[in-house]
């Protein structure tokens, strides 16, 4: 299946027998969920926002990601996965209720400033790795 915004930003090549695709879904552009682990609020997700480009340093968007956070997680703990010019990505982790919460975000500039974010709680997020790496994989951005 394949999903593609309104404004033909991006477009995603997705396997519709795992995911269920949202758009506009709490200020996305599309937002993933794997329908057959709906079961409690910490499903596996894959959301997509869109952000007017601007000057500030993904370094510094990234910071300013994790201050607002840790205000919702506790025990928080992050680490960089990768960071050029054009991106920073990273992973983080931390409890909600008393679940521990596993996430992967990268946020990148293009003609726009991209966030993804995917993630569920840390008992799923390594079954799900793979299909997480292969929506990131099928985003294709507009030129």
């Amino acid at each position: 299946m394949r999903f593609i915004a309104v404004d033909r930003s991006i477009e995603i090549e997705y396997d519709d027998n795992v995911w269920k695709a949202s758009e506009n879904f709490q200020g996305s552009i599309v937002t993933f969920r794997a329908p057959e682990e709906n079961k409690d609020g910490f499903a596996p997700t894959l959301s997509v926002f869109e952000y007017p480009d601007n000057p500030i340093p993904l370094r510094q968007i990234m910071e300013n990601t994790i201050e607002q956070i840790s205000k919702m997680l506790s025990d928080l703990y992050y680490e960089i996965v990768d960071q050029d010019r054009t991106k920073v990505e990273f992973t983080y982790s931390g409890l909600v209720n008393g679940v521990k919460l596993k996430l992967y975000q990268r946020i990148e500039r293009r003609r726009h400033i991209y966030s993804i974010t995917y993630g569920c709680d840390s008992a799923r997020y390594e079954r799900y790795e793979k299909e997480f790496d292969a929506l990131l994989s099928n985003i294709m951005y507009e030129q």
